[in-house]
């Protein structure tokens, strides 16, 4: 059976930075560290990876 492709997108929270990728992510997992609870003032954090040559960079804001 094949995987289903889903088109996912998001980017930086000052909106800078934006992507685009059609995969199913290599994994998915919560973070429940003192950094990532700081980070986004909650209880987690939830990552997403992929393979890098499946990230479409729609905008590339200035790099810091």
């Amino acid at each position: 059976m094949e995987k289903l492709q889903v088109k996912h997108s998001g980017g930086c929270q000052c909106g800078a930075h934006r992507f685009e990728i059609i995969s199913t992510p290599k994994f998915a997992c919560k973070c429940h560290c003192k950094s990532c609870r700081k980070a986004t003032g909650a209880a987690f954090s939830t990552w997403v990876g992929f393979k890098s040559q499946q990230v479409n960079w729609l905008t590339k804001g200035p790099s810091f």
